[in-house]
């Protein structure tokens, strides 16, 4: 069965510490993607996720800019990707919502990781929605720590999504 993730209604966003002085929130507002759901066996559905890395915004544009430029690289890695290998630990909570564990790939700043990630799914007759969020190490995918007024960042990132798909 085929899903379109739906922009309008799914969002990326994440958080980090900036050292001493408090939350640097944001978001990556360009991104599609599409999901294989197989009903039969959950396990072997697929999605693709690709997010366009220069749509990072934080709320100011100078920060975004630099995380462009001096962080991100996004000349070089324009896409963000996500790749599902599969899913796994499916349990139904009795009602049309599950835990899952989404274990895949992430491709970013030119590096690629393996994932498993806990989210919460629920699958209507025409709408798959995926919430999650998963820790990420800024040094796992060589990118360079962020400072802003000679104040460094922490090196974890929490990442943040809620998709929604609607089927083909």
């Amino acid at each position: 069965m085929s899903w379109q993730i739906d922009p309008a209604h799914a969002q990326v966003t994440f958080t980090v510490r900036h050292m001493m002085i408090s939350n640097v929130r944001g978001r990556f507002e360009n991104f599609s993607g599409a999901v294989e759901f197989d009903e039969k066996n959950p396990a072997k559905s697929t999605v693709d996720v690709q997010i366009e890395a220069a749509s990072i915004t934080t709320g100011m544009d100078h920060r975004d800019e630099t995380m462009r430029t001096s962080h991100l690289h996004t000349d070089r890695y324009p896409a963000i990707l996500f790749t599902l290998d599969r899913v796994d630990q499916i349990e139904s909570d009795g009602s049309d919502r599950y835990a899952i564990a989404l274990r895949g790939t992430l491709a970013l700043h030119g590096v690629t990781s393996s994932l498993v990630i806990p989210a919460t799914a629920h699958l209507s007759p025409n709408r798959l929605s995926i919430e999650a969020e998963v820790p990420l190490r800024l040094s796992a995918f060589q990118i360079p720590i962020p400072s802003f007024l000679f104040i460094s960042m922490k090196d974890e990132v929490m990442v943040r999504f809620r998709v929604r798909a609607v089927r083909q």
